[in-house]
């Protein structure tokens, strides 16, 4: 039988999954509200943009991903949520790693692809639609993405289709 954690050591990681999360949620906010409504007029501005886009993914999605992935196999290791007791928790763990798959090897490549292309602007930025491009996409990738982790904030407070404790007479 493994050690489960105790009531203190299961707050405190309540504590540290609760901020990773919360920070995780509030990078793909800053990416997605600036991503639509901000843009750059010139190369200098544009770069700088690129590396704001690439610093938000970098330290805020990904650190607070891989923190929450982390602090949520303890939680489900080691206390009674398990991995699929409920439904709700593993409609959590499938939405969760398609997140993370989805960022590292479709949003977080359109990111770092822009930096290279602003590296390299010399002239007016309608030279340069792929950059425009992928933008798009980022805003459109990082808006379904920050819905999907509205979701999940949903299904850890709800907790939908939980099992009912009735009395049967």
């Amino acid at each position: 039988m493994k050690k489960k954690l105790s009531a203190k050591e299961t707050k405190t990681l309540k504590i540290f999954h609760l901020l990773f999360s919360f920070m995780w949620l509030g990078g793909a906010t800053a990416l997605a509200v600036i991503s639509f409504f901000i843009r750059p007029d010139n190369p200098s501005e544009a770069l700088i943009y690129a590396r704001i886009l690439d610093f938000i993914d970098i330290w805020m999605i990904v650190v607070g991903a891989m923190g929450a992935l982390f602090t949520g196999l303890i939680y489900s290791i080691w206390t009674n949520w398990g991995f699929y007791k409920h439904k709700w928790t593993l409609v959590k763990w499938i939405i969760v790693i398609i997140q993370i798959a989805y960022g590292t090897f479709i949003l977080g490549p359109w990111v770092e692809h822009n930096i290279q292309i602003a590296e390299t602007m010399s002239s007016n930025l309608s030279n340069y639609p792929v950059y425009f491009e992928n933008l798009t996409k980022i805003s459109i990738g990082g808006t379904i993405q920050l819905f999907f982790l509205v979701f999940i904030v949903y299904l850890s407070v709800i907790k939908p289709w939980k099992k009912n404790k009735t009395k049967k007479i």
